[in-house]
């Protein structure tokens, strides 16, 4: 089966391209289809921990990412790099958040079958 990446790079509350991607992923991962999720440029901030969407009456998108493991995307991805752009460390991050360097980012993408940008 080919496998797909979805790069998410849009902070989680700005637009609803965020969610677009989660849904995405989602998808794909109820059809059995191998999937990842890398986090780049402002979507970097997807992965705080400390998310609080409800105070601006969204849905929480930190708790919704959380489930992805239940849909066998265990590890989602962000470069090091945006992480230190953004002032963000990784212990900010939800646990099932892995960061990596640009390069390792760009190997990652790379071996993937099928490529979508959000």
């Amino acid at each position: 089966m080919k496998s797909l990446c979805i790069i998410s790079q849009q902070s989680p509350y700005t637009s609803p391209r965020a969610k677009e991607a989660l849904d995405a992923a989602l998808v794909a991962a109820t059809f059995d289809i191998p999937t990842t999720l890398v986090l780049l440029g402002d979507g970097v901030f997807q992965a705080i921990e400390a998310q609080a969407g409800e105070q601006i009456q969204q849905k929480n998108l930190g708790k919704q990412l959380a489930v992805l493991p239940m849909y066998d995307i265990k590890t989602l991805y962000v470069s090091t790099q945006d992480l230190n752009q953004r002032g963000l460390k990784p212990e900010q991050l939800m646990d099932n958040v892995q960061a990596l360097p640009g390069e390792q980012i760009s190997e990652l993408i790379r071996q993937q079958d099928m490529v979508i940008s959000l």
